[in-house]
């Protein structure tokens, strides 16, 4: 089986964080959108016969600078291996896209493309077939965000971020910019969790119970009485919200001069994405992403302008 997968990043439109659980993750109310700016990843595969010793050493991964033991893609297939009981042998190409480690979740959407994938040839080759349920439970054993890209529509998430609900949200323009600098997740958590007070617990709740409120409506606006893309864009730019943007500021200062920078540009509104660093400004149409984006561009910064999808 040969086929060819568009992996989308995503930005967090709000994202809400809780204290740490007794498991050591948080609890989360987050909003996630996919954006056109993708991964290709690029599967040939071929199922072993039955008996042979399942392992992902079976496939090769040609993507540079990623190792293929620690990545996300290569995991998912050994994941569906043990799973079905049947060996994968082949070849996994990803031309990345997405930056690594920039809070727009590109090894997340990767493992999702190699779940479709697996999938697609177990049904195809095989006779086996994965129940959608199957697959989102392989999906929150790899990572918190993997799930969103299972489906791959804008999605309110909650619990640890696996817990998906559909928004409606129009197409959105963005303009992002992309960091030179990478920040782990677990970093990222980690100084989070050094700068919050204890006992919290209220304080999310109550936060996540107005932004719940708000984004209901807005969804409800959007989708039934035709509020224009324009004015949905302007109503989103008052919603924009990111817990983590202290810890990461904390650990990359100069992201509160970029994060200026997109506001005196004249975007709507400036979020981190997830734990960062890339930033992105909303804007009210593609044309004005574009003009925000020469204006970032000519102060000596990568920008890239994206619709949400």
């Amino acid at each position: 089986m040969h086929v060819l997968i568009d992996a989308p990043a995503k930005v967090n439109l709000c994202l809400l964080v809780g204290p740490r659980r007794p498991d050591g993750y948080h609890e989360l109310f987050s909003v996630f959108v996919p954006v056109d700016l993708c991964d290709e990843v690029e599967f040939s595969l071929v199922l072993r016969p039955s008996g042979t010793e399942a392992g992902t050493h079976l496939v090769e991964l040609h993507c540079p600078g990623i190792e293929g033991g620690d990545n996300l893609a290569i995991r998912a297939l050994r994941a569906v291996e043990k799973l079905s009981g049947r060996s994968i042998a082949g070849s996994v190409r990803i031309e990345k896209r997405i930056p690594v480690g920039a809070g727009m979740g590109g090894g997340s959407s990767d493992a999702a493309a190699a779940l479709r994938a697996a999938a697609q040839l177990l049904d195809e080759e095989g006779g086996i077939h994965i129940e959608v349920a199957q697959l989102h439970d392989l999906a929150r054993s790899l990572g918190a965000d993997v799930p969103f890209f299972l489906e791959g529509r804008p999605a309110v998430a909650r619990g640890i971020g696996d817990r998906l609900e559909a928004i409606d949200l129009p197409p959105l323009s963005l303009v992002l910019l992309l960091p030179e600098e990478h920040l782990g997740t677990k970093e990222v958590y980690g100084e989070f969790d050094r700068q919050s007070a204890a006992g919290d617990d209220r304080r999310f709740a109550e936060n996540v119970a107005r932004a719940e409120a708000s984004w209901a409506r807005l969804s409800a606006a959007g989708g039934r009485s035709g509020l224009g893309c324009a004015e949905t864009a302007a109503a989103i730019a008052g919603l924009l919200e990111n817990d983590l943007e202290g810890a990461s500021f904390s650990l990359v200062p100069d992201l509160i001069e970029r994060r200026k920078a997109v506001e005196e540009e004249g975007a709507l509104g400036v979020l981190m994405s997830g734990s960062g660093p890339t930033l992105f400004g909303l804007c009210a149409s593609p044309d004005h992403a574009a003009e925000v984006g020469r204006g970032l561009a000519a102060r000596g910064y990568r920008t890239r302008t994206v619709m949400t999808s």
